[in-house]
């Protein structure tokens, strides 16, 4: 997950990429994705709605993952919304706090910049004038990374969105992509 643009509960990946002949013939692909994914998609004037769900950390946490995402051309910007929501069966300390990262990985090419309010990112690719990232996570962080390009590693930035949320409460996470 640390070099995906993906979510990870409580210090865990969703699953782990296939290796070896598995990897090869099968393609690219989690091990032990016997979980459950349920995508939806709807679209309006000039607008989409995209929202996937998964049950990855059902059997660990007892939490089911969704995240929706909300595409408004005439705007400009990207909306989004990950949502972790506790089941009948939640599993360990149900008080406990779980701990969350959502990643943004960006182009070689990009760079980004905390803003000093700390829930915001401006992200500039070239003479662009840039786009924001805007959230309510509880910390916002840069970290270095690695794109694949040509088969060859690239240095890159990415984005990280963070904080913690209560296991029998749930959380949610929002954030909005949008010129500068």
């Amino acid at each position: 997950s640390a070099a995906a643009a993906c979510v990870t509960l409580d210090d865990a990946s969703p699953g782990v990429p296939l290796e070896g002949l598995a990897a090869w013939s099968l393609g690219s692909r989690l091990a032990g994705a016997t979980w459950r994914v349920t995508p939806r998609r709807s679209e309006g004037d000039g607008v989409v709605l995209v929202e996937i769900s998964h049950d990855a950390w059902l059997g660990r946490l007892g939490v089911r993952a969704e995240r929706r995402l909300y595409l408004d051309g005439a705007a400009e910007e990207l909306r989004g919304e990950d949502r972790f929501m506790p089941t009948k069966a939640l599993k360990g300390d149900r008080r406990r706090f779980i701990p969350y990262v959502i990643r943004f990985p960006l182009h070689p090419d990009a760079r980004a910049s905390i803003a000093m309010d700390g829930k915001s990112v401006l992200l500039r690719h070239g003479h662009d004038p840039g786009w924001w990232l805007r959230t309510d996570a509880a910390e916002i962080s840069l970290e270095s990374g690695v794109r694949w390009k040509d088969g060859a590693p690239r240095a890159a930035e990415q984005v990280l969105l963070s904080g913690l949320f209560r296991l029998e409460a749930g959380g949610r996470v929002r954030w909005k992509l949008g010129r500068a």
